[in-house]
């Protein structure tokens, strides 16, 4: 992500800063046109508040992957995303590494991080596919099974239309 104009005039003036050991701190705020308060949070170590974790982050970015994967894998087989799969994957996750459990809101606030979810999240109710009368998402739907069925190399062997099925052969 490019840096913005103030935070590259930062930079510059942190450079300058340390090259320059005859100017102050208020002198290149001034030349760099940025705030001395700022400069000199930073001069000090402190970071901006875009490159630290924010207090709702707990958990790595690999494991809010994972999340996302393992909420998005029963999407993608047409089953709704429940917000307690957020939260039960989120406290395993952290019961590893003895960390304390995660807060009332986590979930809802991880939907909002993280783009991938908000879809499946704002669909609302299309009562022609309930009363199986729009045709197209019928076809999206054998479709998305077809798909399950090659991802998962599913035989359907016994569940050919030229082969009747007798419960007598496989319950003997």
């Amino acid at each position: 992500m490019p840096l913005s104009i103030n935070e590259a005039n930062i930079n510059l003036a942190l450079q300058a800063l340390r090259k320059e050991s005859q100017l102050s701190l208020y002198r290149a705020s001034e030349i760099y046109k940025v705030s001395h308060r700022t400069l000199r949070r930073r001069h000090n170590g402190i970071p901006s508040r875009h490159d630290t974790i924010p207090n709702s982050g707990r958990l790595p970015d690999l494991d809010e992957q994972t999340i996302v994967q393992c909420i998005l894998d029963p999407v993608l087989r047409g089953f709704p995303p429940r917000l307690r799969g957020f939260e039960e994957i989120a406290n395993r996750l952290l019961a590893d590494r003895d960390v304390l459990p995660i807060g009332k809101r986590w979930a809802f606030t991880f939907v909002k991080r993280q783009p991938e979810l908000k879809m499946p999240f704002n669909r609302r109710y299309d009562y022609k596919t309930a009363k199986c009368e729009d045709l197209a998402l019928i076809r999206s739907w054998f479709t998305l099974v077809e798909n399950v069925i090659a991802k998962h190399s599913i035989s359907l062997t016994y569940m050919s239309p030229e082969r009747p099925v007798n419960r007598a052969t496989h319950f003997s």
